[in-house]
């Protein structure tokens, strides 16, 4: 399950150019048929429970907000016992939850639409805590991180960009890491 993971973060952010990736930029975003279709291997089950659980979109949206929000806490409580291999698997698992996030949006939620606000808004807050746990990585452990910040970041400026209803992607290409 993990190795799957691994395999599945490794190729949706193998597009990315390396030297974007080493200064955590991210210039371009996906399209909505790039984005992975959902990994439900990879989830827990009562994850997999909340998910199927959730009624219309703003409600599924704030369950993969608050799972998310989950790893990246377990992810911080590993990293301070010094486990980074338990806190890189757990930041997987929320790359995973947040490029679910991001297919769920572009195919159920339609622009001007309250979800791409909670979206938008919950990866904001939860983008700062991941930058935290990027820095705090291990030179070993630190790509997934990487990553995931990256895809975190994508994800959110296209919520972001349907929220506001423009038509075109937003890029951060004046955004200094």
């Amino acid at each position: 399950m993990l190795l799957a993971a691994m395999i599945w973060l490794a190729a949706y952010a193998g597009a990315q150019d390396p030297v974007r990736a080493s200064n955590f930029r991210a210039d371009r975003t996906t399209k909505t048929n790039e984005m992975p279709e959902r990994n439900t291997g990879i989830f827990s089950a009562d994850e997999d429970k909340a998910l199927n659980r959730a009624e219309g979109t703003n409600d599924r949206i704030k369950t993969y907000i608050r799972l998310a929000r989950v790893r990246l806490k377990n992810a911080q409580e590993l990293l301070d016992q010094d486990d980074y291999s338990g806190a890189d698997e757990q930041i997987q698992i929320y790359a995973a939850l947040v490029a679910d996030a991001g297919h769920f949006r572009a195919a159920s939620v339609g622009q001007f639409e309250k979800a791409n606000k909670i979206l938008e808004q919950g990866l904001f807050e939860q983008l700062r805590a991941l930058d935290g746990l990027r820095r705090n990585m291990t030179s070993k452990y630190s790509e997934s991180a990487e990553q995931a910040y990256i895809l975190a970041t994508r994800v959110r400026l296209q919520s972001l960009s349907a929220l506001l209803g423009t038509g075109k992607t937003l890029l951060p290409g004046s955004e200094k890491p």
